[in-house]
């Protein structure tokens, strides 16, 4: 009787030696098992979603670890300004550092968004090139 790994393990075997000797395998048609030339793409929207709930963190998903910790820092800023609005009683301080963080979420979110989309572009026209056939124009 096999296992599930067994079975996994043989599948992933079969599927490297049509890999190997260059012939379509199931798991190639189906998606299940990535190429060199199969483009890995992002999902825009769950960057999107990620940003709108941590400003940065859909940068971050996306591949930009830097971008994304700017975000975060200056998200913290903004709400280390606003808890200290609070307890000093300065409605002014409180009021200004929560529009600048609703302002760092929408142009986190949009930022996620537009990387993505950029990103997912570059992917599927590399992948593209690497197969050798021309590109739309």
């Amino acid at each position: 009787m096999r296992t599930m790994k067994s079975t996994k393990a043989a599948a992933l075997s079969v599927a490297v030696a049509h890999l190997l000797a260059g012939q379509p395998c199931l798991a190639q048609e189906a998606g299940e098992v990535a190429t060199a030339s199969a483009p890995v793409l992002i999902n825009p929207a769950t960057a999107m979603a990620y940003s709108a709930m941590l400003p940065g963190y859909g940068q971050i998903y996306a591949g930009e670890p830097v971008r994304g910790g700017v975000l975060l820092a200056i998200d913290a800023g903004l709400t280390g300004a606003a808890i200290a609005g609070y307890f000093l009683k300065s409605e002014t301080l409180m009021q200004g550092a929560i529009v600048g963080m609703i302002f760092t979420t929408v142009v986190a979110t949009f930022d996620a968004y537009l990387l993505v989309r950029d990103r997912n572009q570059e992917r599927v026209e590399a992948a593209r090139h690497l197969r050798g056939r021309p590109l739309p124009r």
